[in-house]
Formats: C-alpha cells, structure tokens, sequence
C-alpha cells in the first residue's frame, strides 16, 4: 500500500485522536501527556505536524514546534524529556515575517506495526516538506533543535537534518540509552537536498 504525507494546516480533532492513540502505543505510560495539553497546542497553531498515511490508516507522524525564546532556551538546558513539559504557551503563531523562528521537533512516532517500512524517512520528508513551505511562504527560519530516542531515529536527524549532537540526556532518568537532543542554526539549507536524498533512496516520484 502506496504512503502519502499530509502537512496539516487546520485543527482536526479526529485525527488528533488518531494521532494521541498512537502516543499511547508507542511510549511507556510514565510518558503519558493528557489529550487537552495536545489539543491546546494544535489548536492554537495547527500548522506544526505531518501525518504519515496508509490508506485510511495513520501509520506515524512528525510534529515540528515553533517555540518562544525562552521556551527554546529551556529545552536547550533541560536534562529531562523536554516533549512532555511543552504548552500552548510555549507555542508561537506564524504571523510575523520578521520573526526568526526557533523549531523543535519531538521524536518521530510511528507504529510499531509498520516498522520495518522506512516509513520514517516517508515522515523526514514530511518534516523537510514542512519547513520548505514555511520557508517559501516568507516565514525566517533561525534554530532547530529535536530529541531522538532510537538509534535510527539519531542518525536520521544527522545524516538529513545535518544536525550536531550537543547533548546526552542522563539516561538513568528516562529510557536507558535513548535520549539525545540536537541543534543547529543553519538547517533550512538541508531541506531540498535532505528530500531529494530520500527521494533517490526511496524511489519516489511524488507524495
């Protein structure tokens, strides 16, 4: 069954609960964040996430957080897992051209039944799709950052997003051995070449 990616732009409360059932499979309950606090979030800017589709399914998806300042500075300190701390607060609204925005992007979640599928890079892409149109639309982009607990997902924002390790998460705290965040200040370059790289490697023509 052929993927497709959608880039959301409106508030959805369906797929959000798709999209939260998910989150439940994928994380240990200690990690559980209560459907309100993504719900704040999305509806106060929806144009933050990519859906992976398998046919009617969703099989994963990617969010991308344009966050305040301080909100950014935070997770850069943090030496917990920062997705789960986040708010509609900490969330900026696209609507100032003179802005730079600083984007983080929580672990990529995709069922684990399509595991195996590189529907993964099927989400990079997404992601890539994401900050281009930002881009195109005027909007500055400045930092990203993301955290990744799974080896494919670490090298997926090295070797695609070009991103530099600048912190080790202390592992006894969270799931051993997972989690790591990641900065750079100069990652909109890699977006036409991250999506023809996985074009070429996935043999893609279009989503």
């Amino acid at each position: 069954m052929k993927s497709r990616i959608e880039l959301v732009n409106s508030y959805n409360e369906e797929n959000l609960k798709k999209m939260f059932e998910l989150v439940n499979i994928v994380f240990p309950p200690k990690y559980f964040i209560p459907f309100e606090q993504y719900a704040a979030i999305n509806k106060k800017n929806p144009r933050i996430r990519a859906h992976c589709w398998l046919g009617d399914e969703m099989a994963g998806f990617i969010n991308f957080y344009p966050l305040t300042t301080e909100a950014y500075e935070r997770f850069l300190a943090s030496k917990v897992v920062f997705d789960m701390s986040i708010t509609a607060d900490d969330i900026m609204l696209y609507d100032d051209k003179d802005h730079v925005y600083d984007i983080f992007i929580p672990s990529i979640v995709l069922n684990p039944e399509f595991q195996g599928k590189m529907l993964g890079l099927v989400l990079m892409r997404g992601l890539m799709m994401g900050l281009k149109s930002l881009k195109e639309e005027g909007f500055k982009l400045g930092r990203l950052g993301a955290t990744a607990y799974t080896d494919a997902g670490m090298h997926q924002l090295k070797v695609y997003m070009g991103l530099e390790e600048v912190n080790l998460l202390n592992p006894t705290t969270n799931i051993p051995g997972f989690d790591q965040t990641f900065t750079d200040i100069s990652v909109t370059g890699f977006c036409d070449k991250a999506i023809s790289i996985i074009d070429e490697y996935m043999g893609f023509e279009d989503l």
